[in-house]
């Protein structure tokens, strides 16, 4: 695979407007595979039969779990706030299940609910 550098130098040299300030630009194709090949290396590659806009999502979680502070600091908020609602839930349960084994006294179970 060619890098980035000399593609970019490539298209640059056999540019036809040479007089235009603005840069030539990239496909998202390339956008997506130069992103891949760099931020995750030449050798990842997804086992999955998908497709591209699958692998594409994969890729940017894999590159944000990978590179960016924000994207890990969401995800460590969104599994707390799942873990105190998953404790309130069991501390509720747990108070409805302590007053109704206090009533059990003998009665059947089924009784209770």
């Amino acid at each position: 695979m060619a890098s980035l550098i000399d593609v970019m130098e490539e298209r640059y040299a056999n540019r036809p407007d040479k007089d235009n300030i603005f840069g030539v630009g990239v496909s998202d194709a390339e956008f997506r595979k130069f992103i891949i090949d760099y931020l995750l290396g030449n050798d990842w590659y997804v086992v999955d039969p998908l497709g591209k806009n699958q692998i594409n999502e994969i890729a940017l979680y894999q590159i944000l779990e990978k590179y960016s502070k924000q994207y890990r600091k969401e995800l460590s908020a969104r599994d707390s706030f799942k873990a105190r609602i998953k404790d309130y839930i069991i501390k509720i349960v747990s108070k409805w299940w302590y007053k109704k084994r206090a009533a059990f006294n003998g009665n059947s179970f089924f009784n209770l609910l």
